[in-house]
């Protein structure tokens, strides 16, 4: 069975398998769930990537990392219509707070 999680005060019960929003209490069609860890856009009006885009994108950001990629890099995305790109490795916090590169 699918895991069910209740959102927004209990209006809404999330289907997370299907990425699926379903009201609880009243009648309305159900809404597109989507799980991103990506966004683009104009500050204030921030939408998420599709959720293969946004896999890409951090499976890029994962092998500059493991410096099996070098910057630039260009990560296409929506259908290869448009590119996501990396000019530099991104500073990284450790657990001790210091930036590290």
């Amino acid at each position: 069975p699918s895991p069910r999680r209740t959102g927004y005060c209990g209006r809404y019960d999330a289907d997370l398998d299907n990425r699926v929003l379903k009201s609880v209490y009243w009648e309305e069609p159900d809404r597109r769930l989507i799980r991103s860890l990506w966004f683009h856009g104009e500050a204030g009006k921030r939408v998420p990537y599709e959720e293969e885009d946004s896999q890409e994108i951090e499976a890029a950001l994962n092998r500059l990392r493991r410096g099996q990629e070098r910057a630039p890099l260009l990560v296409p995305v929506n259908r290869g219509r448009h590119d996501v790109r990396f000019e530099a490795m991104p500073e990284q916090v450790d657990v001790t707070g210091s930036l590290s590169s």
